[in-house]
C-alpha cells in the first residue's frame, strides 16, 4: 500500500509544481507540493523504520493511509461526476444565474485566474440569453477597486449587459 501513497503523492507533488508556474495564484500549488512531500515520506516510513516493533505508529501509519486512500477514491468520484455534468448538459433555455468567484486583480484588470473565469462567464451568459450573473470579491489592501468592480467592467467590455450582472 506505500507504494501508491507514495505514487499519489509524487503526482500531488508534480501537480503543486506544474501549477506553481501556471496560476497566478501560488497558495494552492504550494499546498499541494507540501502534500505530496507529505505523503512521499509517509511511503517512505515503512521502509526507515520497523513498524512492527511500534504499535500505535503501524495503527497510525494504517489509518492515515487508508484515510488518503479514501480522500483520492472520492475526490476522483466527485471529479468523474462534474466532469460528467459539464460535458453533457446543454441547457439552452437556462434562466438561472450563475456566480463567478473573484479573486486576484492587478492595478485595475482581473489576474489570468480571474479572467480565465470571466472568460467562461462570457461564454455562458452568450449562449444563455436569459441568464444573469452575480460577481462577488472583496478590496483588498492597496487596491482601488473591489474585484467585483473589475469584474462588472471586464464583463461589460466583453459585450454583457450590464442589467444582466
Amino acid at each position: 500500500m506505500s507504494w501508491i501513497v507514495g505514487i499519489i503523492g509524487l503526482l500531488f507533488a508534480l501537480l503543486g509544481i506544474i501549477k506553481l508556474f501556471t496560476l497566478s495564484s501560488k497558495s494552492l500549488p504550494i499546498l499541494f507540493f507540501c502534500f505530496g512531500i507529505l505523503l512521499i515520506g509517509l511511503a517512505i516510513l515503512p521502509y526507515s523504520v520497523d513498524l512492527s516493533q511500534i504499535r500505535w505508529l503501524r495503527l497510525t501509519y494504517r489509518l492515515v493511509c487508508g484515510l488518503v486512500a479514501i480522500g483520492v477514491l472520492c475526490g476522483g468520484i466527485v471529479s468523474c461526476f462534474m466532469a460528467f455534468g459539464v460535458h453533457t448538459w446543454k441547457g439552452k433555455d437556462f434562466q438561472g444565474t450563475v456566480v463567478v468567484l473573484g479573486t486576484l486583480i492587478i492595478q485595475d484588470q482581473p489576474s489570468r485566474m480571474l479572467k480565465a473565469r470571466l472568460d467562461a462567464a462570457v461564454a455562458f451568459l452568450k449562449e444563455n440569453p436569459k441568464s444573469s450573473c452575480i460577481v462577488s470579491g472583496g478590496q483588498g489592501k492597496n487596491e482601488d477597486y473591489t474585484e467585483a468592480e473589475i469584474m462588472e467592467k471586464y464583463l461589460v467590455q466583453q459585450g454583457i449587459d450590464p442589467s444582466r450582472i
